[in-house]
């Protein structure tokens, strides 16, 4: 039986021949150019049947490829095993970029395609600006994969609540008024919004559009004269309409956005480069002035406001109830045997689920047992369901958005006998998770300038992880995202108080297994004198480290002190929220070492 993507990829290649076009760009992202979006625009998974959440595809009428990251080497692999199509493992020796790979392919007189919404204007940008000596046309507004996805989902008509302000602390017309002193500052007239994130915060809506991000798909649009929020109609009631009116925005169709954009002239127009897809900005007049800057509200949203932080901590609180009450209950279902990865999932989303105030898991649970946990973002497969056996090490990567915040944590624990080299590795990525969470550093510093601290452990066992030491996550929005990163990467932003980040280093060994400790860091700002201000972090995720993984003689003083006192802060915020056996498990996992 011939392999469906090989299909799909001839079926791909005949449409490309139809329009002309010699090379097709296929990648993950939608519209508003989202980390997570809906099915209707998995594309690049339709096209490839590779599942992750980053690639970009790569077609031509004789070959096809698929440009990943470190996250997803080991899968990759697998998932595109007999497909025909050629992995290429982004930053390796060797190995060419993107940009690199098509310019090495694309001839004088060559035609590149792709759909230009599902490119960032900066993307275009710096893409032309490689290829500025190929003599090659560009066809930039062809979703060629809808015209051979049979039977494609919609769009995604998902009811719109409104935020509440006692989980926001300000109200929509405020924040308004706010955006609109950034734009006077910027000597900006009209302030376009395209990230789905932004325009949840902003305008106070959240919906459940996009799975695990309640998020609804819409526009925004800033000026002199009032706010206007693009959005299905369909998908507000009466209360919503009523609510978004008394904060002055105005309710217009989703479908209408890039219309209205045409009409604008002689403005001076702030949008982010990096966050506005490419037919934004194509379809703008040229008597417009364009002003291109960091996302006012993506910025101003980074940083907590107090009723933020206040509700926050109270949710991480909740979460971590539902996380020792987890670990307890799977303690004992590991000693019976017989439980399954997805299983294990299942029952940590029902912890979550009596918790009050939830909504839906923040991303697909990772539930990985023994080597499956050397994939950073293994995913249980349901054909063929893996039991958690009575050794070695399982992998628990997890998170829930509530009304009043977003969590992501990540435990390894031990469910039997453990080797040395498993010992061994637990605590080299425990020291790396403590050298963040200890960090103090000089106010202006980035997170580039901080990553190498969580390395430096597991660097001097000539070992490293291929992905970033910690993300931001929003207030009840995506569960991956800025401003604030730690990683090796250039970044650009600078931490502030207030700003949320992961702390999650970790050891991968493809065959044999993968360890990640996570919690969620606050920013906080730590002391001021003479030689400037400095800040530091303060732990908000409240659940214990496995103590049975560890091997005491690599820890220093100053480490075993972090960890019972982390340790002692955790017992004493939880136990009084939970029943009898899960207060005696969580006492026993929290002991002074």
């Amino acid at each position: 039986m011939e392999n469906v993507i090989v299909e799909r990829l001839r079926n791909l290649r005949g449409k490309m021949k139809e329009e002309k076009i010699d090379v097709y760009i296929v990648p993950s992202s939608d519209p508003h150019l989202s980390e997570y979006y809906a099915d209707r625009f998995k594309c690049r998974e339709y096209i490839t049947g590779f599942t992750g959440s980053a690639g970009t595809a790569v077609v031509t009428q004789d070959e096809a490829g698929l440009f990943t990251d470190g996250r997803y080497f080991i899968q990759a692999e697998k998932e595109l095993d007999g497909s025909g199509i050629d992995l290429y493992k982004m930053k390796e020796p060797g190995v060419p970029t993107l940009n690199k790979w098509l310019e090495s392919k694309l001839s004088d007189g060559m035609t590149l395609g792709y759909d230009g919404r599902l490119f960032s204007h900066n993307q275009l940008k710096e893409m032309k600006e490689d290829l500025k000596y190929n003599k090659i046309d560009y066809v930039d507004d062809k979703d060629l994969v809808d015209r051979i996805w049979d039977v494609r989902p919609g769009m995604p008509d998902s009811r719109v609540f409104i935020h509440d302000i006692k989980y926001t602390g300000i109200d929509t017309g405020e924040k308004i008024g706010k955006v609109r002193e950034e734009m006077k500052s910027k000597k900006a007239d009209v302030y376009l919004m395209n990230s789905l994130g932004s325009i949840a915060w902003l305008f106070n809506i959240r919906s459940h559009d996009v799975k695990y991000t309640p998020v609804a798909y819409a526009y925004g649009f800033i000026d002199d004269n009032g706010a206007r929020l693009y959005i299905d109609k369909d998908k507000l009631d009466v209360n919503d309409l009523v609510y978004l009116r008394e904060q002055g925005v105005d309710i217009r169709d989703y479908d209408r956005y890039f219309d209205d954009l045409k009409l604008v002239e002689n403005s001076r127009i702030y949008y982010d480069p990096d966050m506005s897809n490419g037919l934004m900005t194509a379809s703008l007049d040229d008597s417009n002035t364009l002003i291109d800057g960091k996302d006012i509200v993506f910025m101003m949203k980074g940083c907590l406001s107090d009723a933020e932080e206040k509700n926050l901590k109270s949710c991480q609180i909740r979460d971590g109830v539902a996380m020792v009450s987890f670990l307890c209950w799977f303690d004992k279902a590991v000693a019976e045997g017989g439980l399954y990865e997805g299983e294990a999932a299942e029952k940590l989303e029902d912890f979550r689920a009596d918790q009050e105030l939830f909504i839906e898991p923040s991303f697909e649970t990772i539930s990985a047992y023994g080597e499956n946990a050397a994939l950073m973002h293994y995913s249980v497969d349901e054909k063929n369901p893996v039991e958690i056996g009575n050794r070695g090490l399982y992998l628990l990567d997890s998170g829930g958005q509530y009304y009043d915040g977003t969590t992501d944590i990540t435990r390894t624990v031990a469910v039997g006998e453990l080797t040395d080299e498993e010992r061994k590795d637990f605590t080299l990525v425990l020291k790396s998770h403590i050298a963040m969470a200890k960090a103090v550093f000089l106010q202006g510093s980035t997170g580039s300038n901080l990553d190498a601290i969580a390395r430096q452990p597991i660097w001097n066992e000539y070992m490293d992880y291929k992905c970033g030491t910690g993300h931001g996550v929003a207030y009840v929005g995506s569960v991956h995202e800025g401003p604030v990163r730690l990683s090796m990467n250039h970044q650009s932003v600078v931490i502030k108080p207030g700003m949320v980040v992961t702390n999650e280093p970790g050891i991968y060994k493809e065959g044999k297994h993968g360890i990640r400790l996570e919690n969620t860091l606050l920013v906080k700002e730590k002391a001021t004198n003479d030689m400037g201000t400095f800040l530091d972090f303060e732990t908000i995720s409240f659940c214990p480290l496995d103590l049975r993984c560890i091997e005491r003689d690599m820890l220093t003083d100053d480490e075993v002190k972090w960890l019972n006192d982390y340790h002692k802060k955790v017992y004493d915020l939880l136990s009084l929220s939970l029943g009898e056996d899960e207060r005696a498990w969580l006492e026993n996992a929290t002991m002074q070492i």
